[in-house]
């Protein structure tokens, strides 16, 4: 089991990423400000952190945690 990180997980890509993810019986982290994606996206099982991933606040919750894969996919296009 590999330890991933998924910025921007509560919009249309995100969470098709986590999920896949999640199935595969991996460990998955979150990281969104729901500014364009929505709560309900985000299923059980994964440890979710509220904040935008550019701020230091919100990195801290990561308590130096360490990932083998990281998906940064949040932000605006």
């Amino acid at each position: 089991m590999s330890r991933y990180l998924v910025t921007g997980r509560a919009g249309f890509i995100g969470s098709n990423i986590a999920r896949k993810l999640i199935k595969d019986n991996h460990e998955v982290y979150i990281i969104d400000n729901l500014k364009t994606g929505y709560l309900e996206n985000i299923p059980n099982g994964v440890t979710f952190i509220n904040g935008d991933f550019s701020q230091d606040k919100t990195l801290s919750k990561l308590n130096d945690t360490k990932f083998d894969v990281i998906f940064h996919i949040g932000g605006q296009s």
